[in-house]
């Protein structure tokens, strides 16, 4: 998936892309029965023009989201990234990813190979591989 910044797009302008819900059983937030897991994805962020790339976690019933669970911004050469995220959610969840369009054209922000898996992210293991289990994603054009 990627964010095309050519026009009609103008700066500021934002797209996202919601997973569908996650369903868990309850947790208890106040102790270490929390299942961890392991979020993960490559990005591309090349350009002069850059904007900010966002990921956001909604827990079931909150209709609004405020603080991204991760960000970056600018450019990141001409290469694929990968960010690992572990996420402790307590009930069933969202993943939402959201570009925003930067001052210019030149600033493409593309994903790829987005996986959740059980459990913690490996501290320095990049080569494991998991099943993406992430399906009926669809997106969400905001102005």
């Amino acid at each position: 998936m990627y964010i095309e910044t050519s026009r009609p797009r103008l700066e500021g302008e934002k797209a996202r892309l919601l997973s569908p819900v996650f369903s868990i059983a309850p947790k208890n937030p106040y102790g270490p029965t929390n299942t961890a897991y392991c979020f993960s994805f490559f990005y591309h962020m090349y350009g002069q023009h850059i904007g900010v790339l966002n990921v956001y976690l909604r827990l079931k019933g909150q209709t609004t989201i405020e603080n991204p669970l991760w960000s970056s911004s600018g450019n990141k050469g001409q290469r694929w990234n990968e960010a690992h995220v572990n996420i402790y959610p307590i009930t069933s969840f969202q993943l939402i990813f959201e570009g925003i369009r930067g001052p210019g054209i030149e600033g493409d922000i593309a994903i790829d190979d987005i996986s959740i898996a059980e459990g913690e992210c490996a501290k320095q293991d990049l080569t494991t591989k998991s099943k993406c289990l992430f399906l009926d994603w669809f997106n969400v054009m905001l102005k």
